[in-house]
């Protein structure tokens, strides 16, 4: 029986797991609990899915009953419908699976492949195609196990076989598909953007597709496109909570930070309560100065190993809303001492310097970053402000020209709005004016760049003209 083995295993394991109970003391028995957690999550996960893979099955049969034509048992015996099917079937993807050892393997290797098993998938699905070179089917599966151990030559050895093989319009969706993951993994985005455009294509309503092609626009912060992928995949699926969580993004980075927060929000149930969701939340509701709600969202994921550094240094900056700069300074020194070389601690830790105004410590806090990290757009203006505030222009504005050199689009709008604030305050009205308006050209939602330009136009006895 398919996954026979597999579920013995699993049988044995929660038995052995109940006689230790018995006996386990308290830190134990919290060990032993968190592993009962862990399967049971992936406990309800199969049986999610065996009951779509029912449900599809039960689709299906009933469709073939309602079209089914009606034929004379001399017709049945005489032309064999549902075996020609079959046979045509195993023509096209190889003649593996015409047989009943073949199609077994196959099913094995496909169980394998659901519950993750990729090194068990990879080597059944080896089996399979060196029986069978032209069983695609079994090779595109083999491909995938490849891409899942990260053995990427292997992976396109065999898609370069696949594509060339194969004319079946979803399977050559398959495979471009394949190769977008690959190009994902060596960083090239635009091309799998190119790939998976494709995809959608020949399969419109693959909601995941639409949400990896949404992932690929937001890495290239192509945010009009992510947005417009992420809300097309929800339009298929409702209940896609990675969705959900692209389009709080989209939303974030196009300054929509309302409808931001509430798609994230929206995202939180269906993402299995996943703690970064509250650090992202935290955040707008910081950009919102929503206090209290950012702190609520932290504290939570101050919880959490993989979120406590981001937890904190949301903590550190609601500090700072709160005019309480020696709390963020205690606050991020700790998580230093924890994680020494984490470069947004240390920026945010050389921001809290800026605001106890003590600008020599945090111009130094600022040149360990540069000298261990490439130059971000918060450390150039940080190290710009802390050269402004000591008076020396020169210094700020050749730190912000020289990140202007190296910085995307969206950046550049950050580091215009900077140099329009230093114009400003050095006395140079015009040129800190056309800083400002070039950064609100560069992007129209930069509230601080407009509110500074609102206060330097205001209507007197000598108006500014725009």
């Amino acid at each position: 029986m398919m996954f026979e083995d597999d579920c013995r295993r699993f049988k044995e394991e929660l038995h052995r797991i109940s006689q230790a109970l018995k006996g386990a003391d308290e830190t134990q028995r919290a060990a032993l609990s968190r592993t009962l957690r862990a399967y049971q999550t992936f406990e309800r996960h199969m049986l999610a899915w065996w009951v779509a893979r029912d449900e599809e099955i039960e689709a299906l049969l009933g469709d073939t009953d309602r079209h089914a034509p009606l034929i004379t048992d001399t017709e049945w015996s005489a032309s064999e419908p549902e075996e020609a099917h079959a046979f045509d079937l195993a023509k096209d993807m190889g003649t593996a699976l015409a047989s009943e050892q073949g199609l077994s393997l196959f099913r094995r290797g496909m169980g394998y492949f659901e519950l993750l098993m990729f090194e068990d998938s990879r080597l059944v699905f080896e089996r399979l195609v060196e029986s069978d070179p032209v069983m695609n089917i079994a090779r595109l599966f083999l491909i995938y196990s490849c891409i899942a151990q990260n053995d990427a030559q292997c992976a396109e050895a065999h898609l370069a076989h696949l594509r060339s093989a194969v004319t079946d319009p979803l399977l050559i969706a398959a495979a471009k598909d394949a190769q977008a993951e690959l190009y994902v993994r060596a960083k090239r985005i635009p091309e799998a953007i190119r790939e998976l455009t494709d995809v959608v294509v020949a399969r419109p309503r693959a909601s995941d597709t639409w949400v990896n092609l949404a992932v690929c626009h937001a890495h290239e912060k192509q945010w009009v496109e992510a947005l417009r992928c992420a809300q097309h995949a929800v339009s298929i699926d409702e209940a896609d909570g990675p969705a959900w969580r692209i389009i709080g993004n989209a939303y974030a980075a196009l300054g929509r930070l309302n409808d931001a927060r509430n798609a994230l929000i929206h995202a939180q149930p269906l993402c299995k309560r996943d703690p970064q969701l509250d650090v992202e939340i935290g955040f707008l509701a910081l950009r919102l100065r929503r206090t209290q709600e950012a702190e609520a969202h932290f504290l939570k994921a101050r919880q959490f190993t993989h979120t406590w550094p981001d937890a904190m240094i949301g903590l550190s900056k609601l500090d700072l809303l709160r005019k309480q700069p020696d709390v963020a300074c205690a606050r991020l020194k700790a998580l230093l001492t924890v994680q020494r070389n984490h470069v947004q601690a240390t920026l945010h830790l050389g921001y809290a310097h800026l605001a106890k105004k003590d600008w020599k410590q945090a111009l130094r806090v600022f040149q360990t970053v540069q000298e261990n990290a490439e130059i971000t757009v918060l450390c150039a203006t940080g190290m710009a402000r802390a050269a402004c505030e000591r008076g020396d222009y020169a210094a700020a504005l050749k730190q912000l020209s020289h990140a202007l050199q190296h910085a995307s689009a969206d950046d550049r709008a950050d580091l215009m709005y900077e140099l329009g604030r230093i114009h400003l305050r050095r006395g140079d009205t015009q040129r800190g004016l056309r800083n400002l308006r070039v950064a609100l050209s560069l992007r129209p939602s930069l509230r601080a760049a407009r509110s500074l330009l609102k206060a330097h136009t205001r209507p007197t006895e000598h108006t500014v003209t725009p």
